[in-house]
This record gives structure tokens, sequence and C-alpha cells, in this order.
């Protein structure tokens, strides 16, 4: 091998390594990405309940459940791809790593987790109701219907 060979081998190397190591970065998760309405698909708990959420780029996070209807808002920071939570003013406790998939949010605890997915644009959502773009009783219809869906779903698994 010559000498004008080894510097150009080098350089080679060190730029596929460079190309490997930022490959590897993960991805870290923003308000802006999960900003928006969902809703529970599945999760790890004894008793699931179908909720909806609206989650907003302004660090709140809107709840809405058949028993209950419209939660308090709580507030929610992202760190490092782990999302807190403080509820009714107390301290911000870790709910979970967030991992964003295609459609999905899956957020994992070392004991529970809970896939969520993105609610269709073209639905009334829980972020229409609170924009007062919706009232409560049209709302609480499309909810309803996709209480069912999601029943009908869990059933079929």
């Amino acid at each position: 091998m010559t000498n004008k060979r080894i510097p150009f081998l080098k350089n080679f190397l060190i730029f596929l390594l460079l190309v490997g190591v930022s490959a590897c970065k993960t991805h870290r998760v923003s308000s802006k990405e999960i900003s928006g309405n969902w809703s529970t698909e599945s999760s790890s708990l004894p008793i699931e309940l179908y909720t909806e959420m609206f989650i907003s780029e302004n660090g709140k996070i809107h709840y809405y459940t058949d028993n209950i209807g419209l939660k308090p808002p709580t507030k929610y920071v992202i760190r490092k791809n782990n999302i807190y939570q403080s509820m009714l003013g107390s301290n911000m406790e870790r709910m979970g790593k967030l991992e964003l998939n295609d459609g999905s949010l899956s957020i994992k605890s070392k004991k529970n987790w809970i896939q969520l997915i993105k609610i269709p644009v073209s639905e009334i959502k829980l972020g229409d109701y609170l924009n007062d773009q919706v009232d409560e009783e049209k709302y609480r219809i499309s909810f309803l219907l996709r209480q069912a869906d999601w029943q009908i779903r869990k059933s079929d698994k």
C-alpha cells in the first residue's frame, strides 16, 4: 500500500465511524411531535379504561373519560424522551419513556405501558371541544363511537 492511500483510508474509516455513531443516536421526542388528539389502544394495566386526550405543545394534557368526562388539565414536560406529569399542582412525576411510531405513541415505565393512537383529523376530537369548535354533546357522541370501536377491537384479540 502506498503512502498516498493511507490518509484516504484513514479519512474514509473516520467518515464511516461518524456515520455509524450518528445513526445510533436516539431521536428526541418533542412536545410538537406528540401534540394533538390521542386515544388509548392498549395497556398493561389490569383494568383498561378508554380515554381520549389532547396534548398541547405548551405543556398541558387534557383527559376525557366516559365515567368522569373532562378532567382538570395536567402539566407535562419532556426530558430525554421521558415524560413527566404534574397533577393538580403536585411535583412532576415520571410517567415513562416515550416512543413515537407512525401514528402511535407508547409510554413505558418499569412496571406498565400504554399505547395511544392518533385520532384522525377528520373526526370530532377533544381538541375541537376544548377550542369551542363543537359543543360537548357533539364531541361526546364521537367519543362514544370511538369507545365502542375500541371495545370491539379489544374483544377480537
